[in-house]
């Protein structure tokens, strides 16, 4: 299955970083050139899911999906050893929400991550500047800040539209639960990651009931593990007046069998709605840089950290939006000098952090992120599937598609405006590339290149959306 543990991490979750990087690597210099065919249908065996296109034709793009997927089978199967041991839970011998090696292994990923933005330059392929990675990404206390001006501007405006905000919890049974806090323990064998599916699932099916109602959802989701790793859900969800008892009623019809699993309880202030969730940023976003809380411990963050990364569990998302964080994001970069007065406006708000004023411009406005959905067909290279589509005159192909951000779509306006035009490569310093050689032994002429991580790139300009014109000079 796609999300829980695969034969393959059951037998091999005792190996370690150095170890999967080289069955990686041998699994590419062997199979990947032998046969593509073999090499997916055994990808699909290990780790549950199939290659992507560009993995079939890219050599770098299928070594970087071994390693991951890898990765993902080997610590999901050490953690999920960990909860039937009864090593995760709330007793004085367990550990909170993750086991302690995958704290450990969470801690090493991070220190990888920090020296690879420490040794990483963001380069400007037709300038050639050059900034250090590390300087440019963003920053815990970044993402708590962005998060709290959002919250804080989204509950004003849903306010200000007649809609309060209302707490919900969502829980899973007894069942679920591999170490209960109360109680003797009843679980099924269910992981993390199943009960995440599980919500997610019954979640999509009262979203659908709402819609036929008439019903608009609109708030933030935030995700925590219990003590033993059990998944629950967090909610602030704006609800008029006049729907509190139909949506109720459709949260207890969805979720009704799960037991006492649903929770609505009406908030008293604006205030107070931003401090629920900010409360639970701190402890599930990733973002509790500077005051975290007084319920909340350092050992709290590492633990619900490290439980999100093993399981591939998201945090946080703000639901019922439209969009308009990207673009909210997209406003607050460096327009081009042709920009229109709407769209200075946005950038304006943006800038500022007034969420609620720009997200009433961004209504009047009509505005949109503005992609293209690239589609590229390559010729098919492994062999067997070149003869197969021989055989019966045709041509085997693979179609690879991309979506990339360009700017920003004023739907009322009818004008497309580009604010990303600038092509960026990621390339080592020449410091870590030096030391990298060193290590390896390997010896270097005056002609070869230097390293490169990987290239980003813009997207060519391409016509804008149907009815839409491209304001002059943005492209």
């Amino acid at each position: 299955m796609a999300c829980g543990v695969t034969a393959w991490g059951w037998r091999h979750r005792g190996m370690i970083e150095r170890e999967i990087a080289d069955e990686a690597r041998h699994r590419i210099r062997t199979l990947w050139r032998a046969g593509r065919s073999i090499w997916a249908s055994s990808y699909k065996a290990r780790y549950g899911v199939g290659p992507t296109p560009l993995m079939r034709l890219d050599r770098d793009a299928a070594l970087r999906g071994e390693r991951r997927n890898m990765r993902r089978c080997v610590r999901q199967a050490e953690e999920a050893s960990a909860l039937l041991a009864g090593h995760v839970g709330c007793r004085g011998h367990q550990a909170r929400y993750a086991s302690h090696l995958a704290r450990f292994r969470r801690a090493d990923q991070l220190e990888q991550h920090q020296r690879l933005a420490d040794e990483t330059l963001v380069v400007d392929t037709e300038t050639g500047e050059a900034v250090p990675l590390a300087k440019v990404k963003r920053q815990p206390r970044q993402r708590r800040a962005e998060l709290h001006v959002v919250t804080r501007g989204m509950i004003d405006y849903e306010i200000a539209h007649s809609r309060w905000p209302y707490f919900i919890t969502l829980t899973l049974p007894a069942t679920w639960h591999p170490s209960p806090k109360f109680g003797r323990a009843k679980w099924n064998g269910s992981l993390p990651m199943a009960g995440q599916r599980e919500l997610c699932r019954r979640w999509a099916l009262a979203r659908a009931r709402a819609k036929k109602a008439g019903i608009d959802f609109v708030g933030a989701r935030f995700v925590e593990p219990h003590s033993d790793g059990c998944v629950h859900w967090h909610l602030i969800q704006f609800i008029r007046d006049d729907e509190v008892q139909r949506v109720t009623d459709i949260l207890t019809a969805v979720f009704g069998d799960l037991g006492p699993a649903v929770r609505i309880e009406r908030a008293r202030s604006a205030e107070g709605a931003v401090k629920y969730c900010m409360a639970y940023a701190a402890k599930t976003a990733a973002c509790a840089d500077g005051q975290i809380g007084q319920h909340i411990t350092s050992d709290d963050l590492t633990g619900v950290d490290a439980w999100r990364s093993t399981w591939g569990i998201r945090g946080w998302q703000l639901f019922g939006l439209k969009g308009r964080l990207g673009v909210w994001r997209e406003c607050r970069r460096k327009l081009p000098d042709d920009a229109p007065a709407e769209l200075r406006s946005l950038a304006r708000h943006a800038r500022a952090g007034q969420f609620r004023e720009f997200h009433e411009e961004a209504e009047r406005t009509g505005a949109r992120i503005w992609a293209t959905d690239q589609e590229r067909e390559y010729p098919d290279p492994d062999p067997a599937r070149q003869q197969r589509a021989a055989a019966q005159g045709q041509r085997a192909t693979l179609i690879v598609h991309r979506r990339r951000t360009v700017g920003i779509w004023l739907e009322r306006r009818g004008i497309c405006i580009a604010t990303r035009r600038r092509k960026w490569a990621l390339m080592r310093s020449a410091a870590a590339s030096a030391a990298a050689l060193a290590a390896s032994g390997i010896t270097v002429t005056a002609d070869s290149g230097g390293e490169r991580v990987r290239t980003g790139e813009i997207p060519p300009a391409q016509a804008p959306p149907d009815g839409a014109e491209r304001v002059p000079g943005a492209l």
